[in-house]
């Protein structure tokens, strides 16, 4: 997965009174798709280190929810965010941990249920964003077909919107964040 986002290359740029369009191309060195296999959960060592990486991102979004340019309603558009930010914590707590079953997963019920509350709050912050109206027609979508778009797209990284897909993208953090070989220590001084 590293090797594909460091494949990134723009195709396109075009600047003009309305915006900025970018085209973004990659190389999938995966293109297995069909060969998605159940990743195990993720051990006591491996929970640490997402719990880790989860704090950090929560506290970076924390900080992002106060800085939304919400319009309408904002201290509970602002509450609305940080309930589907806590939800989202127990969600992939519970897909990293819990056996996978594809009927009850809960990445995907999250995705799902959250998309309901996201995307009118999406929709208000693109109005206060200039050139911003192609996330107005993304929060328009429904959340089913914005997963399998997703899905789509990330198929050939070995990607999906589940638990599954949720622990193989934790293993790759932690695996990028800790490389083999690499150990952190602390220095005294």
């Amino acid at each position: 997965m590293h090797d594909t986002i460091n494949s990134l290359r723009f195709n396109q740029v075009k600047a003009d009174e309305k915006g900025i369009l970018i085209n973004v191309g990659y190389t999938a060195t995966n293109q297995n798709a069909g060969g998605l296999k159940a990743a195990p959960v993720l051990n006591e060592a491996e929970l640490n280190q997402w719990r880790k990486l989860w704090q950090g991102w929560q506290m970076s979004l924390e900080k992002n929810i106060e800085k939304a340019p919400i319009a309408t309603n904002a201290d509970a558009s602002r509450a609305s965010l940080r309930d589907v930010l806590q939800k989202a914590g127990v969600a992939f707590e519970q897909g990293l941990t819990a056996e996978y079953v594809a009927e009850n997963d809960p990445v995907r019920k999250f995705f799902n249920s959250s998309w309901d509350v996201l995307a009118p709050l999406l929709r208000d912050a693109s109005t206060q964003l200039p050139g911003n109206s192609s996330l107005r027609y993304v929060t328009l979508i429904a959340a089913t077909d914005l997963m399998y778009e997703l899905e789509s797209i990330g198929s050939p990284l070995g990607l999906e919107v589940s638990s599954n897909g949720l622990r193989k993208l934790a293993r790759s953090l932690i695996a990028h964040e800790n490389p083999k070989g690499k150990t952190k220590t602390k220095r005294k001084g």
